[in-house]
């Protein structure tokens, strides 16, 4: 045996681990099953909405070729209340209007072969002139009156409502009857992880208390503290 000196004795003290024992549920996964999952909160913000009404009260609703999520574009009848009488009354005008012309140009030609009668054909054309005149104002005004009673497209875009009616119902100025949103939108992102975001992957919006499906187009990085910031020295200058 060998004795060691009192300057040489080893201290021993116990180790204290600081790793916690976790417990690991295994459980078998396959191809295609959801590794994570996050929340990312997504706002959709429209750069265009419009709120379509008739412009006359008391007439039957008659024909509405659209519905709720379909796609539109600027222009496009959605919906009308009877017209038919305007229809044919226009076609009317249109009739007298051709007709009325083509006079006029016959006398004026007239005055080239027969310039003896040259004001003969001229009181002629004078009075077919204010025909005219007549003709053309009746057709502006059934135009506006038939204008009234049907909606068109004001842009293009998605029909997010139509007014719910029946057949009996009669049409009032007062209430939207087609609701639109522009096709042209952005996506932005409240939070700061957006990895999982791609383009082209679909995603659901909220619009006017309804869902949709739509498809992510473009990824753009808003910093808002920048914005936050120019703002401040803006006002402050």
């Amino acid at each position: 045996c060998v004795f060691l000196p009192d300057e040489q004795e080893y201290c021993v003290s116990p180790v204290i681990s600081q790793e916690e024992e976790v417990e690991v549920e295994q459980v078998m996964v396959v191809k295609g099953d959801i590794k994570e999952e996050k929340d990312i909160n997504v706002i959709y913000e429209s750069k265009a909405s419009s709120a379509l009404k008739f412009g006359i009260s008391g007439e039957p609703y008659s024909n509405v070729y659209v519905k709720k999520g379909d796609t539109v574009k600027k222009g496009q009848l959605l919906a009308q209340l009877d017209v038919q009488e305007y229809l044919d009354n226009i076609d009317d005008c249109n009739g007298s209007i051709n007709e009325t012309t083509l006079e006029i140009t016959h006398n004026k030609e007239l005055q080239v072969i027969d310039p003896a009668n040259s004001a003969n054909y001229q009181k002629n054309i004078d009075l077919l002139n204010k025909d005219l005149t007549v003709y053309n104002q009746r057709k502006s005004e059934l135009l506006v009156k038939k204008n009234e009673r049907q909606i068109y497209a004001d842009i293009d875009g998605v029909v997010t409502s139509v007014y719910p009616y029946v057949a009996g119902d009669l049409s009032s100025e007062d209430d939207v009857f087609i609701s639109l949103v522009s096709e042209e939108s952005n996506l932005v992102a409240e939070t700061n992880d957006v990895t999982d975001l791609k383009v082209g992957m679909e995603l659901t919006a909220t619009i006017l208390n309804e869902e949709y499906t739509i498809v992510l187009s473009s990824i753009e990085e808003v910093n808002t503290e920048e914005t936050t910031e120019e703002t401040t020295e803006e006002t402050t200058e």
